[in-house]
């Protein structure tokens, strides 16, 4: 009994990238992909769509350090016809 709070304390630590946007990502709202690109580096994937627009994927492998099983983060910014970024969303990653 005395290893519950350990057990939920690591449970808590082992989820701890939530899905949706943190303040990083979210700063980036209005730029263009371009300098995205160029802080970044070259997206995991790119998509455009029908409208004009692009999908462009960050996907980042983390280990665990204890044997555990690997993360997969997945980050997520839609850009408008011009290049602007307009929505960011993240699954899986820690916040930055």
């Amino acid at each position: 009994m005395r290893w519950l709070p350990v057990l939920l304390m690591l449970s808590v630590v082992a989820c701890g990238g939530t899905p949706g946007r943190n303040a990083i990502m979210s700063d980036w709202l209005g730029h263009h992909r371009d300098k995205l690109i160029s802080v970044w580096g070259p997206p995991s994937q790119e998509q455009a769509f029908i409208h004009g627009g692009k999908s462009i994927v960050y996907i980042e492998q983390e280990s665990n350090l204890y044997g555990g099983p690997h993360r997969t983060c997945r980050r997520l910014f839609n850009t408008n016809f011009r290049g602007e970024i307009t929505s960011v969303a993240a699954d899986n990653c820690p916040l930055l």
